[in-house]
């Protein structure tokens, strides 16, 4: 087996967040570098992790995924291997030159014209002498930009500066691609061309670290991703897996900015106002497994009555984790009679196909006098339930998007007319 292209083992970045100490530590730590004592990985006043102890390897031929949160250590950690800033400790090693940084154009000098800056960025990746002119023309013919090629730079707009870079970048021959978000720049059509370079790309052997939010161009394009928390890389693996512990960690984040019950406490019953009480409230997937868009729910209300009821409605409300409401299933009206009797009365409402996209939802129960629409019986805390997602790609996109309703077309192509 071939060793790897990229290997970057126990890295760790800290950063201060005092400026005045910040002068002072650096100085502390070039003179330990100078006396060739190892560095301090102790945390001092305001200094705090950037990056912590990751590690992981991208191999030839491969598209590695890095995903996290803002602030999760991302940008520092692309910083760290581009060689812009000096790791805290750790390693990185690199088993080629050939490496090229994609940055949406931010590097591009706005003094300089486009045709000045394919040349420089050419030269700057070793581009042989006698291949400049060849690749400059291609360059120039790919940003599709006309006279403007030779304007400054900075007279560009900002889709013009990206069409600039991305012809720069497709004209590169580096064993691997360092983007850092950096994928998706200028109109459709544009970005449909240097999709198709970097199909070509990857097929050749060619070898992309890709740190993006975009989580369906991960799921495509990288079949291994990491996740990154907090400066720690918490997941490693197949990119589904990645991209589903990465989804808990958003809806964790989501609960504990918004005020509501914990989603571990128990759904707690009102005593009833009349002689009536929910005593429990369950929710299940199809034969008591997850629940899934498109799949089947089933709720399960556990009533006490003292004496037997008649003309009585029950109510589930269903909201989504901003306790918006989405949905009320009511059961009582004709021809549905309602009735309790003494004892335990046991109603169960099943959904065949489920309309819910993948999320985390609550449900509340409620027991209502049909003639006169008074509550006799509730829940004090609503029930915290999750609609899981699955590998297909298309649940995983609604959920990107924030979706609550899911729902599925039947798709047909009609014949063509003659």
């Amino acid at each position: 087996m071939s060793a790897a292209l990229l290997e970057v083992s126990g890295l760790c970045k800290k950063f201060c967040r005092n400026p005045h100490r910040s002068l002072r530590y650096f100085l502390d730590d070039a003179g330990r570098e100078i006396l060739r004592r190892p560095p301090s990985t102790r945390l001092r006043t305001d200094e705090f992790w950037a990056v912590q102890d990751v590690r992981f390897e991208v191999k030839r031929g491969e598209v590695l995924g890095v995903i996290g949160r803002n602030g999760a250590g991302k940008s520092t950690l692309i910083n760290l291997i581009a060689g812009v800033v000096r790791p805290t400790a750790g390693r990185v090693l690199l088993r080629t030159r050939r490496v090229a940084l994609m940055d949406h154009g931010r590097a591009l000098n706005p003094a300089l014209t486009g045709r000045e800056s394919i040349r420089k960025m050419l030269a700057l990746h070793g581009c042989p002498r006698t291949e400049m002119a060849g690749r400059e023309d291609a360059a120039v013919e790919f940003a599709e930009i006309g006279a403007f090629i030779d304007a400054a730079v900075g007279t560009y707009s900002l889709g013009m500066r990206q069409r600039l870079a991305f012809s720069i970048y497709s004209q590169l021959e580096p064993d691997l691609f360092i983007a850092d978000e950096a994928l998706n720049g200028g109109d459709l059509r544009f970005r449909r061309k240097f999709a198709d370079f970097l199909k070509g790309y990857i097929a050749k052997g060619g070898s992309i670290l890709l740190c993006s939010h975009d989580l369906y161009t991960l799921q495509t394009l990288c079949p291994r991703s990491i996740l990154l928390e907090h400066g720690r890389m918490v997941g490693s693996g197949d990119t589904m897996e990645v991209l589903d512990a990465y989804h808990r960690l958003q809806a964790e984040q989501k609960t504990a900015t918004i005020p509501a019950p914990s989603l571990r406490e128990p759904a707690k019953a009102t005593p009833g106002l009349d002689d009536i009480r929910i005593d429990s409230i369950k929710v299940q997937g199809a034969d008591g497994g997850q629940i899934f868009p498109g799949g089947t729910l089933e709720f399960e209300i556990r009533c006490l009555g003292e004496q037997a009821r008649e003309n009585l409605l029950c109510a589930i409300e269903i909201g989504n984790e901003f306790h918006a409401s989405l949905s009320t299933l009511v059961f009582g009206y004709p021809p549905e009679a309602l009735r309790f009797g003494m004892g335990v009365n046991t109603l169960r409402c099943r959904l065949e196909s489920l309309a819910l996209a993948a999320g985390r939802y609550h449900a509340r129960a409620y027991i209502t006098d049909k003639e006169t629409a008074a509550t006799l019986a509730a829940y004090e805390v609503p029930l915290e339930f999750a609609v899981a997602k699955t590998s297909d790609a298309v649940v995983n996109i609604a959920s990107y998007r924030n979706n609550i309703v899911h729902m599925r077309g039947d798709w047909s192509v009609p014949a063509q007319q003659p």
